[in-house]
């Protein structure tokens, strides 16, 4: 970490070997059958995932058999009982991006390692979390029975164990007092106080992940009930807002928890937060983000995201955050029409180049034909919009900024807006500065209509032509070489008509309104 901050390329090395001399004592450690199952295994495997990136789920993974292997029937200290906390809090995570239950759920480790001692807080809060990724397998399980064979039974189990882990997290929120308030800018009255000693970033570090589980089980409350309908006795008790009543203050909102991870996200950047500080954040940052993402799935929770996103976007705009998270985040709900268009091309061909290299031996004639099938599919996508707003069809559903109701523009139009204001960064200005030249310049509707048949139909004729080229001829070499240029093929074709369509309305227009 420092070598890379510092951009030291001896210590880099120098942490490379220290690296690899640990990773050869650990697997001397491990051998041996006394210090296989003790403490300081454990405490260099938690050591090695905090600097481990890429191996993360396969230090997991270890820590896990290391776990397993010493039982939660042997004899726990203090430190171990620490570790064991610690080592399920990454088994929750795990968990839930798997969809796979803890084997720390098991009544066995929730009890034995403390028959003797008294809980603390962190270790009480662990037991509810290794309890959600069961529910997370077990709604995945009744969603992939066919609906004829769903049983009210299912259903009603998921719930029944819902509501004693709601049981369970609202009792923990009770016995921890007002502890749980001190990040909560819902309390705070301001702006939120610092954190500054060990124990001020443990509260911190309880509160997300206090939140981040009230998000997992309200959701899945919500789901489950919703899907199961008539099947089961449960009604969803979620209070999501109504229409024109926003209800964000609730504590069995999902949204009022990833409101609370945004607002102390910051805390966690400060600079007695250190690198754990960091770490113990990442996961509730997520969550909430994915969260918020979906959150106009759920009743009238889409209204959430105005002074909320601001918060947002302004934190993750900050230096000690990727400037790119700020606008990834400002476009989570402007997954516009181009985007679309092209993820349905994309995935068509992700599935052919599947298709294609799992022969033995590959087809090169099927790898070759992705870049033909996405113009196609884009020229065929223009031309069909092309012909609604020629017809003056309304469109069903809002398309880029074009509002719900309004008659369909030609899809070139929509293209040339989405890559400008969004991957281009001019936002909305440039979206109306557009839109106004297209409502007041007939010539530049002529224009853009135009193009919009030269790219769609060209591009139409240039993918089935080209498709039919490489599925018939003879030679694979040639036909992957063919179907490699063809876009850029293309590209000289759309490029040539839009310089010489943008040139005729310059003339036009200079014509007309100089005269």
């Amino acid at each position: 970490m420092l070598a890379t901050r510092d951009i030291d390329n001896q210590l880099k090395v120098k942490g490379f070997q220290a690296y690899r001399m640990a990773l050869n004592e650990m697997r001397t450690a491990v051998r041996d059958p006394k210090r296989s199952t003790g403490d300081g295994l454990l405490a260099a495997v938690r050591m090695f995932r905090f600097y481990e990136i890429v191996g993360f789920y396969a230090h997991t993974d270890g820590e896990m058999a290391l776990f397993m292997n010493r039982g939660c029937y042997a004899k726990w200290s203090d430190a171990g009982r620490y570790l064991l906390a610690s080592g399920r809090i990454v088994s929750f995570i795990l968990g839930v991006g798997r969809r796979q239950r803890s084997p720390f759920s098991d009544i066995g480790w929730v009890t034995a390692p403390w028959k003797d001692t008294t809980k603390t807080p962190l270790e009480e809060l662990t037991d509810i979390l290794v309890q959600i990724p069961g529910l997370l397998q077990e709604l995945d399980t009744i969603r992939t029975t066919s609906i004829d064979k769903r049983s009210s039974k299912a259903w009603n189990d998921l719930l029944d164990r819902c509501s004693g882990i709601e049981e369970a997290i609202v009792s923990w929120r009770k016995t921890i007092g007002n502890d749980i308030q001190t990040y909560d800018y819902i309390y705070s009255g301001g702006p939120l106080p610092i954190p500054q000693v060990d124990r001020d970033f443990a509260v911190l570090h309880l509160s997300f992940f206090y939140w981040s589980c009230s998000i997992l089980l309200y959701t899945t409350i919500h789901m489950a009930a919703t899907e199961a309908g008539q099947l089961t006795m449960h009604y969803s008790q979620i209070p999501f807002s109504r229409q024109g009543c926003p209800n964000y203050f609730d504590e069995k909102n999902p949204t009022l928890h990833a409101h609370r991870i945004i607002h102390a996200l910051p805390l966690s950047y400060e600079p007695h937060a250190g690198g754990f500080g960091q770490l113990s954040s990442t996961f509730p940052l997520g969550l909430a983000l994915r969260y918020l993402v979906v959150a106009d799935s759920f009743p009238h929770e889409g209204g959430s995201q105005g002074s909320q996103q601001e918060f947002l976007q302004t934190t993750l705009s900050q230096p000690f955050m990727v400037s790119y998270s700020a606008r990834f985040v400002g476009h989570l709900h402007r997954f516009d029409f181009f985007h679309w268009n092209y993820l349905v091309g994309f995935v068509i061909i992700t599935i052919i180049l599947v298709v294609g290299l799992i022969q033995e031996p590959p087809s090169v004639r099927m790898t070759s034909l992705p870049p033909s099938l996405l113009i196609l599919q884009v020229g065929s996508t223009l031309v069909v919009v092309g012909i609604l707003s020629k017809l003056g069809v309304r469109q069903p559903f809002p398309v880029s900024s074009t509002p719900k109701g309004s008659v369909f523009r030609p899809g070139i139009l929509v293209i040339i807006e989405d890559v400008v204001a969004v991957d281009g960064g001019r936002g909305e200005t440039y979206r109306s500065a557009l839109m106004d030249r297209y409502a007041t310049s007939v010539y530049f509707q002529v224009m853009i209509e135009k193009l919009n048949w030269f790219w769609g139909f060209g591009g139409m004729l240039m993918g089935v032509l080209m498709v039919s080229i490489l599925s018939s001829v003879h030679d694979q070499t040639f036909a992957f070489g063919l179907g490699k240029v063809d876009d850029s093929m293309d590209l000289g074709w759309c490029l040539g008509g839009h310089y010489y369509l943008l040139g005729q309305v310059c003339i036009e227009e200079r014509e007309t309104y100089l005269v």
